[in-house]
């Protein structure tokens, strides 16, 4: 069961990275700074001086959003392949 929860941990820390960096849904442009995250900005990039700001809490805010979302899919995954099992 611990290693359920880690690799479910890890999952939803790829996919923060995921959702950041690979769609345009996590990324937007404000005059000279790049701001990534989704559903929360985590990290913001400035043009001026190359400097970055981490938001540690929002970033652990969408560790546990996608922690549940990711609980959430195995959980109905699991109740549609019972159901299915039953049927056959």
């Amino acid at each position: 069961m611990k290693k359920v929860k880690i690799s479910i941990l890890i999952t939803s820390f790829l996919l923060i990275l995921f959702f950041s960096f690979y769609f345009n849904i996590g990324h937007r442009t404000e005059g000279d700074e790049h701001v990534y995250g989704f559903p929360a900005d985590w990290l913001v990039l400035y043009k001026e001086g190359d400097l970055a700001s981490l938001k540690l809490l929002s970033l652990l805010f969408n560790g546990v959003f996608f922690y549940f979302i990711t609980l959430w899919i195995i959980k109905i995954s699991k109740k549609v392949y019972q159901l299915i099992k039953k049927k056959k």
